[in-house]
This record gives structure tokens, C-alpha cells and sequence, in this order.
């Protein structure tokens, strides 16, 4: 990840490593009701085709803002999981991770970018939206959800 992007406005991305799945693990808890477990945290670690990735705001990691994790499979790439802090939210550092996740797929040679987002998380599909993801379809009650399921909007953005 371009750490250039990132560090003009004070933040440090580096690749997530084991010992930081238990920080990840409650900004997750603290940013959804039905968010990922530890075992997908490790999972998503020992797969050779992920990139994870986080932003702290200090050089020693102790303040750890958000995380990307993303899967590689040919030039297809695919947003697995994309999160920042309650107390962090917008600041423009989920916009900033968005934009540092394409630049990476473009680096790596990708021509298309996936992801999933809930119908409910408004934000999250407008920001996506703003950075050029085109809604291609909808997955009928695929995530868990207070109030039972919950459906999920399928985007892609084309790279050139």
C-alpha cells in the first residue's frame, strides 16, 4: 500500500500481523453487531492471495484507526472486509483506505474491484458510489442481523 497517501495526513499503514487481531477483533465488535469472528481475522492471514492491511495514526501502531482486508485471485480484486473505529468515522480515513485499495489493485495489474456492503450501512454505499462502484446486483438476506437477515449490495468498479 502506497504509505505516501497515508502519510501526508499522519496516518501509517503497515500489513497486519497476528498480535493485532485482537485490537481488530473489538474496532470490528464496536463497528457492527454482526461483524467478523477471530477465527476469520486468522483465516483471512493465512491465505496467500489476501492483502491486509491497517492504519494506526502514530509510527509505534499503539492507535490502531482501521483495516482492509482484500483477496487478490488474477486480476480480480476483491474488498473482503474494509473498517474504520466508530470514534474515527467521518474523517475521510475510510475514503482514504477505499483510495489506497484501488491504488493497489491497479499496481497489482487487476482490471476489476469487488465488494459486498449491507443495505443498512448508507454511508458505506455512498462513499463507494462517490468513488465510481456500480451496484451489479443484490444478495437476498445475506448477512446476519439484529432483526434476522439482511440483504447485500454487490459493487464493482472497473479499472483501466
Amino acid at each position: 500500500m502506497n504509505s505516501d497517501l497515508f502519510q501526508r495526513v499522519g496516518l501509517f499503514p503497515r500489513k497486519i500481523q497476528l498480535e493485532d487481531l485482537e485490537t481488530l477483533l473489538k474496532i470490528e465488535r464496536q463497528a457492527t453487531a454482526n461483524g467478523w469472528t477471530l477465527q476469520n481475522f486468522k483465516d483471512s492471514l493465512s491465505f496467500k492471495h489476501n492483502r491486509c492491511w491497517l492504519i494506526s495514526s502514530s509510527d509505534d501502531d499503539q492507535d490502531i484507526i482501521g483495516y482492509l482486508i482484500a483477496q487478490q485471485i488474477l486480476d480480480e480484486f476483491s474488498i473482503l472486509n474494509i473498517c474504520i473505529r466508530p470514534i474515527d468515522q467521518g474523517k475521510g480515513w475510510g475514503k482514504l483506505l477505499l483510495q489506497g485499495s484501488i491504488e493497489m489493485a491497479s499496481d497489482k495489474g487487476c482490471s476489476v474491484i469487488y465488494l459486498e456492503v449491507r443495505s443498512s450501512n448508507k454511508a458505506a454505499r455512498k462513499l463507494y458510489r462517490k468513488q465510481g462502484f456500480r451496484e451489479t446486483g443484490k444478495r437476498k438476506g445475506y448477512y446476519p442481523s439484529v432483526q434476522g437477515r439482511e440483504d447485500a449490495h454487490l459493487l464493482s468498479l472497473l479499472l483501466e
